[in-house]
């Protein structure tokens, strides 16, 4: 898998299909029983590709799995 232009670009069968990682949807309140969101609009790495601070926005320091994923047909 590359990064390109913060696009997680994969070859696949019939095209290429490419992941964006959105807004951030943790919950940041969870211990209190309620709901808030910090606000992180777009996953940005927070380190050289490789590495496990890649997989921490530099935003808001959370995991990219918190993030929300688009799916994206690249031409």
């Amino acid at each position: 898998m590359k990064f390109i232009n913060n696009v997680h670009a994969a070859q696949g069968n019939g095209g290429n299909l490419g992941y964006i990682y959105m807004e951030c949807t943790k919950n940041q309140a969870a211990s209190v029983h309620q709901y808030s969101l910090d606000g992180c609009g777009e996953f940005r790495l927070g380190g050289e590709l490789g590495t496990t601070e890649a997989l921490l926005c530099a935003a808001c320091k959370c995991h990219r799995n918190y993030h929300r994923k688009v799916a994206l047909l690249l031409f």
